[in-house]
């Protein structure tokens, strides 16, 4: 038991430094592109990465792990999609890499709880 819930921090640690240096590194992809390619460039993918990765920090190990992550995905894209509660106003008032990320990341936090009410509620 000590070890799988070590194994469970360390995932957990390991995928927040993970989205924190993707969320860097996407945010300054993002701003060097759009002087070739235009605002928010669909080129750019790493933003949709973040918003669906965010999500899988509640996914459990095991065999319910693909539930939280298709259902992690499809609400993300509803969500990308419809861009509500302060995604649209982040996406329209934030200019440059940092507006391209930040409603995805957003987006994906919405995920996040989302998944984890399911996650105690149903799984």
């Amino acid at each position: 038991d000590w070890l799988l819930c070590i194994s469970r921090r360390y995932f957990i640690l390991d995928n927040t430094y993970h989205d924190h240096y993707c969320n860097k590194v996407g945010a300054w992809t993002s701003q060097v592109m759009e002087k070739y390619w235009g605002e928010d460039p669909r080129t750019i993918v790493i933003n949709e990465f973040i918003g669906v990765w965010i999500p899988a920090l509640v996914a459990p190990c095991g065999d319910k792990i693909w539930i939280l992550v298709l259902l992690g995905f499809a609400l993300f894209r509803v969500i990308d999609i419809f861009k509500p509660l302060g995604c649209r106003w982040i996406d329209q008032n934030l200019k440059g890499g940092w507006g391209v990320m930040l409603d995805d990341a957003l987006a994906g936090f919405y995920v996040l709880v989302i998944a984890y009410v399911v996650k105690i509620v149903l799984i």
